[in-house]
């Protein structure tokens, strides 16, 4: 998911070669319980006063193969985004 209406956080030390060069990026890489009858979770994401600019969500081999021996009870959570650029 991107935003259209603003700019990304800055960070000149980040020097990466993918997309997110130059961004502050920010990771969130967790393990969550549910229970059976729930469909959704709701993580809230605070460090994002001005609002989120750019995410990405994984699901890796390993996630999945939690999911499926906890019957869907515990699920790998694994995000990047970066906030949008505070305004003066």
């Amino acid at each position: 998911m991107k935003n259209v209406y603003g700019d990304p956080e800055p960070d000149p030390f980040n020097d990466a070669t993918d997309y997110y060069r130059y961004m502050k990026v920010r990771e969130i890489d967790t393990t969550i319980k549910i229970s059976v009858t729930d469909k959704d979770f709701t993580k809230l994401i605070k460090d994002c006063s001005e609002g989120i600019y750019i995410m990405e969500y994984r699901n890796t081999f390993g996630g999945i193969l939690l999911s499926a021996v906890t019957f869907g009870r515990k699920r790998k959570v694994k995000a990047k985004y970066v906030c949008l650029k505070p305004t003066n």
